[in-house]
C-alpha cells in the first residue's frame, strides 16, 4: 500500500505551452518523434501525447509526430528471421 502512496506523491513537471511548442516544432523539423520531445522536456511520452491531443482539440495547429522508438529505423526482417532459424 505504501508503494502506491509513494507513486502518487511523485510530482510530474508541469509543461509550459510555449516550451512544449518549441520542443515539438524542433522535433518536427529534425524528423524527431514524441519520444524525443518527452526526453527534451523531462516528462513521459504519454504526457507529451496527452498534451498534443489537448492542444489539437483546442485548435493549436501542431504537425503530427510519430510516437517513435527510433527515427525511422526499419526492422531487419530477413536478418531477424535468419537469426531465429539459426537458433532453432
Amino acid at each position: 500500500m505504501s508503494e502506491v502512496k509513494e507513486a502518487k506523491e511523485i510530482k510530474r513537471p508541469r509543461i509550459n505551452d510555449e516550451k512544449f511548442v518549441k520542443a515539438w516544432m524542433t522535433a518536427a523539423a529534425e524528423g524527431g518523434t514524441q519520444k524525443d520531445v518527452a526526453e527534451e522536456l523531462g516528462c513521459t511520452q504519454g504526457g507529451v501525447a496527452s498534451k498534443f491531443k489537448k492542444m489539437a482539440k483546442d485548435g493549436v495547429d501542431l504537425p503530427p509526430l510519430k510516437a517513435g522508438t527510433g527515427k525511422g529505423k526499419k526492422t531487419d526482417v530477413e536478418g531477424l528471421n535468419a537469426l531465429i532459424k539459426s537458433m532453432s
